[in-house]
């Protein structure tokens, strides 16, 4: 049996419910899900993705076809549980104070909607110690293309390397040098991103959108890249990243296995009587992880 009048939360679901999506559509673009991550659906626990350090080019049929194994490496993504929940006084509530938590609500369907950019922005800080595919962390300099075959290394991590023009050229030109396992290059430079702290942008602008360099000649580096400010980034402020974002497949993975959403009380739980409280429960569950290494490369001062 309730004790909260069945008429007052009906009213109160409809209003804390019609604020979260409020906050959940009027939420702010977010870059790094947009730009970085590739999108998958998950439907278990864990969800496997084959990585094959780029697949093969389309060749010449001279009549046996050529297999490839997309299961020699199994890069797993486990779900994560999120919570983020309300509870309301019930004397709150039964005072006809609720109205007023319209506006919490309405900033938890806000953070709802930017869960999946915080993931994202937590998996990139992780970035050099978290591994990739290869068993080696996502950013590091001793990368292979196929670790199950004798291939030569290469690096998308470059320390003691401040954001100059210079040293963006440096790390532009080393990631456009890497080579696919049939030799091919890597398609890096269709569509760039350069991400920042908030410190760099003004550094970043001048570099890739300024027509003038420094020394007032030609800008050669305008238009190599996309300036991508992030404010969680601002704890780095001398790290900077080259992300290749044009291709289908993206340098990181955002895995939605349960979107987020706002479980409301029906006024019957032991714990209303018990504890004189109401509760709305916010849940979501997914994971974001490292896919592609030879898409991204991070630098640092």
């Amino acid at each position: 049996m309730s004790i909260v009048d069945t008429s007052k939360l009906i009213e109160a679901r409809t209003t804390f419910s019609q604020a979260f999506n409020t906050g959940f559509v009027g939420a702010s673009a977010n870059p790094l899900r947009t730009l970085l991550a590739s999108e998958q659906k998950s439907t278990g626990k864990t969800q496997k993705y084959p990585m094959l350090g780029g697949l093969l080019a389309f060749k010449e049929f001279l009549g046996e076809r050529v297999y490839q194994d997309i299961a020699r490496y199994a890069y797993s993504l486990d779900n994560r549980k999120f919570d983020n929940s309300i509870e309301i006084p019930l004397d709150d509530f039964e005072d006809d104070q609720y109205g007023g938590f319209a506006q919490a609500f309405m900033q938890l369907g806000e953070q709802a909607a930017e869960w999946p950019e915080d993931l994202i922005l937590e998996a990139l800080l992780a970035g050099e110690t978290a591994k990739s595919y290869d068993d080696v962390a996502f950013f590091s300099a001793a990368h292979k293309i196929d670790p199950k075959a004798s291939s030569t290394t290469y690096s998308n991590l470059f320390t003691g390397t401040a954001l100059t023009e210079a040293n963006f050229d440096v790390v532009y030109t080393a990631m456009q040098g890497v080579k696919a396992r049939d030799g091919r290059f890597m398609k890096f430079g269709k569509k760039v991103a350069l991400v920042v702290p908030p410190q760099l942008e003004t550094t970043a602008r001048k570099i890739v959108q300024a027509s003038q360099n420094a020394q007032g000649a030609t800008n050669v580096l305008a238009g190599k890249a996309e300036v991508v400010p992030v404010q969680g980034l601002a704890g780095a402020p001398a790290d900077w990243y080259v992300a290749e974002v044009g291709s289908v497949l993206r340098p990181l993975t955002f895995q939605m296995r349960k979107a987020p959403v706002l479980v409301a009380p029906k006024g019957t739980e032991d714990y209303v009587e018990a504890l004189q409280v109401l509760r709305w429960m916010g849940t979501a569950r997914g994971a974001a992880g490292h896919c592609a290494p030879w898409l991204m490369a991070k630098a640092k001062a």
